[in-house]
């Protein structure tokens, strides 16, 4: 009897899931991540999104000064920037851990087969409306901008 895989959701049939390609998928994300805030941490230079210009912050506002400030050991700073990378990032860190875990004999992370299936489609309708909440919220209410100008 197959089980479910947890993510990266990737669900196919002839591409079963495996936590060695979730980790490179992962990492590389995690890489891009840490290179552009690490840029912005050493030099100060950063990417300035368009939609600032215009007064609005998009999901990934913050992203480059999250970084720096997790670097720096100031995770309050980091979670002001920007608190959905924040979170996101947490969240991939242990679904990481738990795939290195099973990539050296451990228990399998299973998603609750009462969920249903997790589809590529399905994580991406996920990501894009608590992406898009979260941009709302920001912007309309301004909650969630602690950090930014």
């Amino acid at each position: 009897m197959a089980t479910t895989p947890v993510f990266p959701v990737l669900e196919n049939p002839s591409h079963p899931f495996s936590p060695a390609h979730a980790l490179r998928r992962v990492g590389m994300l995690g890489a891009v991540g840490l290179g552009i805030g690490g840029l912005y941490a050493v030099t100060g230079v950063g990417f300035e999104c368009g939609l600032v210009k215009l007064g609005i912050y998009c999901p990934l506002c913050g992203g480059s000064r999250m970084v720096a400030s997790a670097l720096g050991g100031d995770l309050g700073a980091a979670f002001a920037w920007n608190p959905l990378l924040f979170v996101g990032g947490i969240l991939l860190a242990l679904l990481s851990l738990a795939w290195v875990v099973e990539l050296f004999g451990g228990p399998k992370l299973r998603w609750p087969r009462r969920w249903g299936r997790i589809t590529e489609k399905r994580l991406y309708w996920v990501v894009g409306v608590t992406a898009a909440v979260f941009m709302l919220v920001r912007n309309v209410f301004g909650s969630l901008t602690i950090g930014l100008p």
